[in-house]
């Protein structure tokens, strides 16, 4: 998906379905952090390259990649791709998560956010870009996260409808 700084894909400047992006330097972060706004009030969070928490307009997760691979949301439960590459086709097998791995990761994900609220709140970070430059997006982010209900909702389908 993305790639380090200086490796691949600038995400300020190439996400354009991203109407609102925003990168920041986050004290106790390891890696920038991106987190943009779809026109739909649709949110993704990029912490580095991985991981990758995408939530639809309902803010319920979508879409995630985690120790490179990904997940996505079917039915309301978290499915696993993990590629098996043969000689000549890659496939991608699907694997449905437990429900302790569901919770495990859900629970991350929460405390992971909680993190950056309270980092955000804090003023422990720094804007290195944004788009558009005019708008207050921290404030938006913070929002966001705060509107989550504390259980983290999996969507139906991964798309972003």
């Amino acid at each position: 998906m993305t790639q380090h700084e200086g490796q691949g894909e600038d995400l300020i400047r190439t996400a354009t379905a991203l109407v609102q992006r925003i990168e920041l330097a986050i004290d106790g972060f390891s890696e920038l952090l991106v987190v943009g706004f779809r026109r739909d009030g649709a949110a993704s969070f990029f912490l580095g390259e991985d991981p990758v928490y995408q939530f639809n307009a309902a803010g319920e997760l979508r879409r995630a990649f985690r120790a490179g691979k990904l997940l996505k949301a079917e039915s309301r439960k978290l499915v696993e791709l993990t590629r098996k590459r043969t000689d000549n086709r890659v496939d991608m097998v699907a694997c449905e998560l437990s429900e302790e791995q569901h919770q495990q990761f859900l629970g991350q994900l929460w405390k992971t956010l909680s993190e950056l609220q309270q980092a955000l709140l804090g003023k422990r970070y720094r804007v290195t870009r944004q788009v558009p430059v005019e708008q207050d997006i921290v404030e938006q982010v913070i929002q966001w996260i705060d509107q989550l209900p504390d259980l983290i909702l999996v969507a139906d389908v991964a798309n972003a409808r």
